[in-house]
């Protein structure tokens, strides 16, 4: 499973950003959500419906655990990665 460090320069590159935007907002970006289930950390990505299936083909095809049922109806996906204490981590 890879990193939220490594999703977030994926998606530099995926958006073609000059800046480093996502690696340098991490967490903090408008556009980036997370939660973390007991051992499961997510990384919830909100952009857009019409941008949804070609992320979504992008990150499956780079290794990214994807769940594809998420967020069809409001344009947003789900990503798993490698453990962090991200919101909710203590229950």
């Amino acid at each position: 499973m890879k990193s939220k460090k490594k999703l977030f320069e994926f998606l530099d590159a995926y958006y073609r950003h000059v800046e480093p935007e996502y690696a340098r907002d991490g967490l903090s970006h408008p556009n980036v959500g997370n939660e973390t289930y007991g051992r499961k950390s997510m990384v919830y990505l909100y952009c857009g419906e019409e941008m949804r299936g070609n992320l979504l083909s992008s990150l499956q095809a780079n290794d990214f655990k994807v769940d594809r049922s998420y967020g069809k109806d409001f344009g947003a996906l789900e990503v798993q990665v490698s453990y962090f204490q991200g919101e909710r981590y203590w229950e």
